[in-house]
């Protein structure tokens, strides 16, 4: 990516949690205060905040993508959990086969923050009319 262009990261900073649920087909949180929401709003910002380091700070798109999505994962495993039923994200296919109920809210959460961040990387790095 060459450079961030100002209009595409104004138009990510008011896509809605509703726009980033359902572009994802997640469940839409009810509430901007519930804890899918501000998971979402998360990744969003912190992806838009990492666009302006890449290349500095980032060797590449997919190493910048996978930071956010470890770092939005919170540690507490009943804040995932939170998250993870606000989302609806039971519903979400996970690879690895994995019995461990909280590592699977961990994997889907991971694989939710590396969709909308690579979601978010392409809008930005769409030709502009």
């Amino acid at each position: 990516m060459s450079s961030v262009a100002p209009i595409a990261v104004k138009r990510v900073q008011n896509w809605t949690t509703r726009r980033m649920a359902e572009s994802l087909n997640l469940r839409v949180p009810l509430d901007n205060t519930d804890p899918g929401a501000l998971f979402l709003r998360a990744v969003r910002d912190d992806t838009l905040a990492a666009l302006s380091e890449l290349g500095k700070e980032w060797p590449s798109e997919h190493h910048m993508v996978e930071h956010i999505a470890n770092g939005v994962i919170d540690y507490d495993t009943h804040a995932r959990w939170l998250e993870y039923v606000d989302l609806g994200a039971y519903r979400m296919p996970v690879l690895g086969g994995i019995t461990d109920m909280s590592d699977v809210a961990t994997r889907t959460l991971r694989t939710i923050a590396e969709l909308l961040a690579w979601m978010i990387v392409a809008e930005v790095d769409a030709p502009q009319n």
